[in-house]
C-alpha cells in the first residue's frame, strides 16, 4: 500500500478539529486511507454508508444511528446521507472535541447548503489527489517541499531508473496503477506501454473511467434510473472542463 503525503496532515487536523471531512475523487484510495488511519494512529470505529443495511439505519434515523455509535468514528461515503451532516452538528454542539468525526466522500460537501451551514466552523476539508510521483516512487516526501527546501537542489538527487513520460501515461489513480494495465486505445502515449502486457490493456482504463463516471453521474443525476448511456466524447469534455477545478 502507497504511503500518503497527506497522512500526517490528517492526524494533525484531526487533534484540534472535531470533524474532518477528506474528499477526492472516486478511487483516489480514500477508503484505504481511513482504514488504515482508524486500524493505527487514529483509533477508531470504521462504518461506511455503501453498506445497505449501514445505509439504511442512517437514512431512517440519523441522530439514533449516531447515538449507537462508538466515538471516535470514520464514515466512510459520508455524503450518500445528507441529513447525517445536520445529525453529526448536533452532536458536535454537545460535544465538541477534536477528532471525533472522520467523514469521506467523491462531492464538494460545500456546494450542498444545507451541509455547508450546518458545519461551518466544526468541520475542516482536506482533499486527497491521485498518487503523485513521490508517492508512485515510495519517496516519503512531497516533491513541492523539497523543491522549496532551502536545501534544495543540493538535497535533490534524480533517480536513474525515473520515467517521466511512462509515468504521466500511468496516471496516479492507485488501482490501475497497480494493475498495470494502463492504455487507453488512441490516446497520446499509449504506445509506449503497449509491449508490457497484451491481455486487453486498451480497454481496461477506457472501462474504469465508464465506471467511475457512471457512478457519479447516477448520485446527481435526475435519471438515475436509467441506464448510463453518455457518450465518451461529452464525458472527455467534461473530463476536461472540469479537470483545471476539482471544485466544479
Amino acid at each position: 500500500m502507497y504511503r500518503r503525503n497527506i497522512l500526517n496532515n490528517i492526524l494533525d487536523t484531526l487533534s484540534d478539529t472535531p470533524v474532518v471531512f477528506l474528499r477526492g475523487a472516486r478511487q483516489t484510495g480514500k477508503s484505504t486511507l481511513v482504514r488504515k488511519i482508524a486500524n493505527g494512529p487514529y483509533p477508531a470505529r470504521y462504518v461506511t454508508l455503501d453498506n445497505a443495511a449501514i445505509f439504511s439505519a442512517a437514512s431512517a434515523d440519523p441522530t439514533g444511528f449516531l447515538a449507537g455509535v462508538k466515538k471516535p468514528v470514520v464514515i466512510d461515503e459520508a455524503q450518500r446521507v445528507r441529513n447525517l451532516f445536520l445529525a453529526i452538528k448536533e452532536d458536535v454542539d454537545q460535544n465538541r472535541a477534536p477528532g471525533r468525526y472522520l467523514l469521506t466522500g467523491s462531492t464538494n460537501i460545500l456546494a450542498i447548503p444545507k451541509v455547508a451551514d450546518a458545519l461551518a466552523g466544526r468541520m475542516e476539508l482536506l482533499t486527497l489527489w491521485p498518487l503523485s510521483i513521490s508517492e508512485l516512487k515510495e519517496g516519503g516526501e512531497n516533491t513541492q517541499d523539497v523543491f522549496f527546501d532551502r536545501g534544495f537542489p543540493s538535497r535533490f538527487h534524480p533517480r536513474t531508473d525515473f520515467d517521466l513520460a511512462e509515468t504521466i501515461v500511468a496516471g496516479g489513480f492507485p488501482e490501475p496503477v497497480q494493475r498495470g494495465r494502463l492504455i487507453d486505445e488512441g490516446e497520446p502515449g499509449s504506445s509506449l506501454m503497449s509491449q508490457q502486457s497484451s491481455t486487453g490493456t486498451s480497454e481496461t482504463w477506457p472501462r474504469f473511467k465508464t465506471l467511475q463516471f457512471c457512478q457519479d453521474f447516477s448520485s446527481f443525476s435526475p435519471l438515475e434510473q436509467q441506464p448510463c448511456t453518455i457518450s465518451r466524447k461529452y464525458r472527455e469534455a467534461v473530463g476536461f472542463r472540469t479537470a483545471h477545478s476539482p471544485d466544479t
